[in-house]
């Protein structure tokens, strides 16, 4: 069986290209045989609740479920810097709540001769107002230390943040009060022998899509379960989707997804997916995002109307110098 060509769309329109970098493994979905199933609970026994909670602001918004709003993806304005980031960089995976109003993001710190990667966090009272970078002595749970902390992700009212640590563990941290403070760090069981490089959660904590080479190779893997009350299960690879694909990012439902993946030149750009049946309908090229530079790791608020991703905006390569940069529409 072959997997559904990627959408050619009319001028205009988000295209997508064939994967420059690695044709994505043929076949349908499957489970990942081998792999100790992927429980994403708390080992103090919390039903896998990772505190992805929908507070009483998100509710129909945090859904974005009008079909309208994957059709206006394309009428993002040209992509300005984010005014937030370590002035030395990288700046890199960014991740926004469903308001947009809190922006967790890896860089470095530079505390010794090479620095290690670590969370910051930035709040803004309102949308288009400054982000303001918290201050320091930041909180030690977002502190990466010798190991390092990188890829997070936000529960959708920014009380949790879920990252990968060190050799991949990922571990979460709940926020104390209303300043970007984080309380320490509760160690979530992943099973053994798992690669992830890069995770995202749906708000209502019923999906998780994961990026890293596994048991069917590289690129995304997904676990869906009815209630946040039951274990996930083992999960499954999206042969569907590029094999390049990372940095995922899902909406309040679990219904539409975006990511990274190798674009026409050979660079990373964005990509955009929305739910088919039991699959993830053709990839879109998100091309009013896109530049000739690595683009990667997009996070959207809730309404689809702001994203922010990162881009490689200095020599290097993929480990050039790295800027925040965002969009609206």
């Amino acid at each position: 069986m072959r997997d559904r060509p990627l959408r050619q769309l009319p001028e205009g329109c988000p295209r997508v290209p064939g994967d420059a970098r690695r044709p994505p493994l043929r076949g349908p979905r499957r489970r990942v045989g081998g792999v100790a199933p992927l429980l994403l609970g708390l080992l103090a026994g919390a039903c896998g609740r990772v505190g992805f909670g929908v507070g009483d602001d998100q509710g129909a918004v945090a859904d974005a479920r009008d079909d309208r709003a994957d059709a206006a993806l394309g009428a993002f304005a040209a992509p300005v810097g984010a005014g937030v980031g370590v002035a030395q960089g990288p700046n890199q995976e960014p991740s926004l709540d469903a308001d947009g109003l809190v922006l967790v993001y890896r860089s470095v710190d530079f505390v010794g001769p090479t620095g290690t990667d670590s969370l910051f966090a930035a709040t803004r009272a309102s949308r288009g107002q400054p982000w303001q970078d918290s201050p320091p002595p930041r909180s030690p749970a977002l502190v990466g230390g010798g190991d390092g902390h990188t890829a997070p992700t936000l529960g959708p009212d920014a009380a949790d943040v879920v990252y990968r640590h060190g050799g991949g563990a990922i571990v979460g941290a709940a926020r104390v009060g209303a300043a970007p403070s984080w309380a320490p760090a509760r160690t979530l069981d992943l099973g053994a022998a798992y690669a992830i490089d890069s995770l995202a959660i749906s708000g209502d904590q019923r999906v998780v899509v994961l990026a890293g080479d596994n048991a069917q190779g590289p690129g995304l893997y997904e676990a869906r379960r009815a209630s946040v009350d039951e274990p996930w299960p083992p999960v499954a690879y999206l042969g569907e989707l590029p094999a390049s694909a990372g940095g995922p990012w899902l909406d309040h439902a679990g219904t539409r997804l975006a990511f990274h993946a190798a674009g026409p030149g050979g660079d990373l750009d964005l990509y955009w997916a929305v739910r088919d049946g039991d699959g993830w309908g053709a990839p879109e090229r998100l091309d009013a995002l896109c530049s000739t530079s690595h683009d990667t790791a997009p996070t959207f608020t809730a309404d689809l109307r702001e994203v922010v991703f990162a881009r490689n905006t200095g020599s290097g390569g993929m480990w050039g110098q790295w800027q925040l940069l965002t969009s609206t529409r």
